[in-house]
């Protein structure tokens, strides 16, 4: 993303999203530096990709797609989380489904922390 191209995506007539990637933690400063550009062309939310299960299906992978979660609100972007096949051999399958669920529906993600959205989800299981 240069200043040129976040103008120009900017002043075309397409309706639909413009969704990027923030598949790997060590991009982090890159990501903010480049939705901070994003933002200064654009009042549209920007929305990323998050991949998950891709290089591991373990607790830091969790840890990651967490943190790339946090940056991502702070800067005022949504998050997608994408997961990768492997995720379902992990023994977090279920914490991969529920950020999932809670991250790809913008409408729980606006307005309930992940954790407010899990007491939520088991009170309507019940």
């Amino acid at each position: 993303m240069t200043d040129r191209k976040a103008y120009r995506f900017n002043h075309t007539h397409y309706h639909g999203d413009f969704i990027f990637a923030f598949d790997h933690l060590k991009d982090k400063q890159r990501i903010i530096e480049k939705v901070q550009l994003w933002k200064r062309y654009s009042s549209r939310v920007c929305k990323m990709y998050v991949l998950s299960g891709f290089d591991s299906q373990d607790e830091k992978d969790i840890e990651s797609v967490f943190e790339r979660i946090s940056v991502l609100m702070k800067y005022g972007s949504l998050p997608y989380i994408m997961r990768y096949e492997k995720y379902k051999e992990s023994r977090f399958k279920g914490m991969y489904i529920e950020l999932a669920r809670w991250c790809n529906q913008p409408q729980f993600f606006k307005k309930k922390s992940f954790r407010e959205f899990c007491v939520a989800n088991q009170e309507y299981k019940k």
